[in-house]
């Protein structure tokens, strides 16, 4: 199942498909550094390598006055490396059901069924070794996230929404600059990760609350 976007007259256009020379969207460098090495011990995890690639210009950007010097692009919706306004986003995909199973399996305290699950993407999808059994309930959790991570990557967010549910927001990487900045406020916490998403304001109006709109999530 997919979202369909088209160039067309009065279609919706899919924004995410950025140019690799366009100043919008990069993946941070850590998306690389941070991914566990393939069989053979060389290359990252076939999954980040597969989804980004090197921006071709790097135009100045700042994100609330602090400088961003971006690198890498998403390829996701590139069609031939060139942007595509028509390209379809996934709603899901069977990558994504293998570890919601397996997620399951966790829930449940079947380690060694979430395992099979995992090990398939890994090997599949990432090119990885299959992971050693797991001793515990948290090691199969942190295993299933990473996992998450990089098959979900520029899909939708869930690193976030999965370190919010399973109240690991502190284990977030922040990028240089902002983990010592002022939180801006309180739907921000120590670390300066977002704990909430915030109601747009359209949505407050279409309520009646224009004022005191509470955040998602409280």
């Amino acid at each position: 199942m997919y979202y369909d976007y088209s160039a067309g007259a009065g279609d919706l256009q899919n924004t995410l498909s950025d140019a690799l020379d366009a100043p919008n969207y990069f993946a941070l460098p850590d998306l690389v550094t941070s991914a566990q090495l393939q069989t053979g011990g060389v290359l990252r995890d076939a999954r980040v390598l597969n989804k980004t690639a090197a921006a071709t210009a790097n135009p100045p950007q700042s994100v609330g006055g602090i400088a961003i010097t971006g690198t890498l692009k998403f390829t996701n919706y590139l069609t031939g490396g060139q942007a595509d306004p028509n390209h379809n986003i996934p709603a899901i995909r069977n990558e994504e059901l293998n570890l919601l199973e397996a997620e399951a399996y966790i829930g449940l305290g079947n380690l060694g069924l979430a395992l099979t699950d995992i090990n398939y993407i890994r090997v599949n999808s990432g090119g990885l070794d299959p992971a050693a059994p797991f001793a515990t309930q948290q090691a199969a959790i942190a295993e299933l996230l990473y996992n998450r991570k990089y098959s979900l990557l520029w899909e939708q967010g869930a690193t976030w929404v999965d370190a919010r549910r399973y109240g690991l927001l502190g284990t977030i990487p922040i990028p240089a600059g902002f983990a010592n900045s002022t939180p801006p406020d309180p739907n921000h916490g120590a670390s300066n990760v977002p704990t909430r998403l915030l109601i747009p304001d359209d949505e407050c109006r279409a309520l009646g609350q224009e004022s005191g709109c509470s955040p998602l999530g409280t």
